[in-house]
């Protein structure tokens, strides 16, 4: 007897018990508990934006935030930008952070009405230390932080499940440097977050090619390079990951297929960036200058006018283009800076190593050199972040322009993912290195727990923690007038009247009742003769005359960096006090009971 015939409904219950299932992709939405782990990270960005947000409020003004602000505050009441190329720098993440203020003064009437006075206003405005000005801008910074700890999170979580993903996001929440520059409106971290983002976006086209995925990419890179102008060497990573994905794919033997493969990763390498250098112009407001208004503005970039009988001043040339240039010369020509006792404009091998070594927590230090000892290159996440980090290291020991740690903070999104993989369960069962791993866990946030909230200032152990740091580094590493209204309490708290003041910053110190005079470089003095106490001597024996009882220096001038005068002689002077890390107040009428030992 035959077997009886199958109805329709029993073949499609047969073949729909046949079929398999998809099989969920690790990450916050498939898991059981993913109200849980969507709780625990709602918590790390609450925690990550309180923290960056004290240091948003009560933290003075920087340099660097003070020029940037000045210019796009500019830009969003005329649209006149006053000329961002020429910084050598992207415009898109200042932009972004002076649009909060700029709304926040709009709605309080506090804009500037006089057109032919603007641009002093604004600066008036920006460095009177105005909350509505610095707090809105920090906050868009914060907002980037933010931005960093989710993506993060989120390529680690997608091929390593959501538990990783939210301690990848912890870890680089936790990161001292990283939370000093998510307070500050600057393009540090907004980079970071954009550059990892395209790492992530390089890992997934190597995981599968495809057009989209490249074109995806390269818009990646090129919101990196937005970001800031490092983001130029992820276009040679890009490349050779397509090379990579290229020659992995079946081919016939011989060289012709070999160089068509080459030609065609090359092509692709060179669509990349042709798209990235769009984004770039994009962000920059797909801006202009002819190349005589090059000649006329910028002094230190030679453009010829003239190609034999051709004349060039009228031809447009974009000015990312310029900005580029002008970052490349920077670089070739140097920044003067100080490392461990010397000055040079050139830079030095050893900078970025030893400063990341001063400036990241031991406990941190300890979990990358376990996940260095015990953990191999797993998947294209790995790798392409791994060729990334190789490239921007061999690029910072080459530097010439050693003014700060923040110029390798991309590291720290780059080798976390890596130290998560520390704390999968097989990892931490071993009787060795589990106790190890939670042990060096605890001892990093411990460390950043205590760095709260003068993370700028942060050094560890090795660097005699932040009293001491400045004996090895300055600039941005821990003096960028950040305690100015630090110091101006203290003034008030100390009842003293006038100050002569050497500080990292364009600020003034305008407290009622008190005289306070910026102390002048050489060639600005005027001649007077003064007590025996009141003069700051060189090496040469002529001295600089002091007309107040009270100083107040930066650890950077205190140091030499930036400053015209030898303030070295104020050491021999009574430390009064000292303000957090980087500002030091002397009295020139008495002499130090001791060896100056801060």
């Amino acid at each position: 007897m035959s077997a009886p015939a199958l109805s329709r409904l029993d073949v499609d219950r047969t073949s729909t018990r046949a079929r398999p299932r998809p099989r969920p992709r690790p990450g916050l939405a498939n898991d059981p508990g993913r109200w849980r782990q969507r709780l625990a990270l709602a918590i790390i960005l609450a925690v990550f934006a309180g923290r960056c947000g004290w240091v948003a409020v009560n933290d003075s003004i920087t340099p660097d935030e003070t020029t940037h602000l000045v210019h796009c505050l500019h830009f969003w009441m005329t649209g006149d930008d006053l000329g961002m190329w020429e910084l050598g720098t992207p415009r898109l993440p200042h932009v972004l952070n002076a649009l909060p203020p700029y709304l926040a003064l709009r709605l309080a009437g506090r804009l500037p009405i006089d057109a032919s006075k603007k641009e002093e206003a604004i600066a008036a405005l920006v460095l009177g230390g105005s909350s509505r000005v610095l707090v809105p801008a920090r906050a868009m910074a914060i907002g980037a932080g933010m931005a960093l700890v989710l993506v993060v999170g989120w390529a680690t979580g997608r091929r390593r499940g959501a538990v990783a993903g939210l301690i990848a996001g912890g870890l680089v929440s936790s990161v001292p440097e990283v939370l000093a520059h998510s307070a500050i409106a600057g393009s540090d971290v907004p980079f970071a977050a954009a550059a990892f983002l395209a790492i992530g976006l390089l890992a997934r086209y190597a995981e599968r090619p495809s057009p989209g995925r490249w074109l995806a990419a390269s818009l990646g890179v090129g919101l990196a390079w937005a970001m800031r102008h490092t983001g130029l060497l992820l276009i040679p990573v890009a490349g050779g990951v397509h090379l990579v994905c290229a020659l992995r794919r079946p081919r016939e033997r011989g060289a012709g297929p070999a160089v068509e493969c080459l030609l065609g990763s090359a092509l692709a390498g060179a669509v990349l960036a042709a798209v990235a250098f769009l984004v770039l112009w994009a962000g920059d407001g797909f801006g202009t200058v002819s190349i005589g208004g090059v000649s006329a503005r910028a002094t230190s970039l030679s453009v010829p006018r003239r190609v034999g009988p051709v004349e060039l001043g009228g031809v447009p040339v974009p000015t990312s283009a310029l900005s580029v240039l002008k970052q490349v010369r920077h670089q070739n020509a140097g920044h003067e800076a100080y490392f461990c006792g010397a000055f040079r404009q050139s830079g030095w091998p050893s900078y970025f190593p030893v400063a990341f070594l001063l400036k990241t927590p031991l406990g941190l230090i300890a979990l990358l050199v376990l996940a260095a000892a015990r953990l191999r290159p797993r998947d294209a996440l790995d790798r392409v972040g791994l060729a990334c980090l190789a490239l921007l290291w061999l690029t910072l020991v080459r530097s010439k322009v050693n003014i700060g740690v923040r110029y390798a903070l991309l590291t720290y999104p780059i080798v976390i993912p890596w130290v998560a993989r520390l704390f999968e369960g097989k990892a931490l069962r071993d009787k060795v290195w589990g106790p190890a791993t939670v042990a060096a866990a605890v001892w990093f946030v411990g460390a950043s727990a205590w760095a709260h909230p003068r993370y700028l200032s942060y050094f560890n152990e090795i660097g005699g923690g932040p009293g001491r740091g400045w004996l090895y580094l300055a600039d941005s590493n821990l003096d960028w007038g950040q305690d100015f209204d630090a110091l101006a309490a203290t003034l008030r708290r100390l009842g003293i009247k006038e100050v002569t003041a050497d500080l990292s910053t364009e600020r003034r110190l305008n407290e009622p009742g008190l005289f306070a005079v910026v102390n002048p470089p050489r060639d600005a003095q005027v001649p007077a003769v003064t007590p025996i106490h009141r003069r700051l001597y060189d090496c040469d024996g002529d001295y600089i005359p002091v007309y107040t009882r009270y100083v107040a220096v930066g650890a950077s001038r205190l140091l030499g960096l930036y400053s015209q005068n030898d303030m070295g002689w104020l050491m021999t002077r009574r430390l009064v006090a000292r303000v957090n890390d980087s500002t030091f107040l002397f009295d020139m009428d008495t002499p130090a009971d001791r060896p100056f030992a801060p």
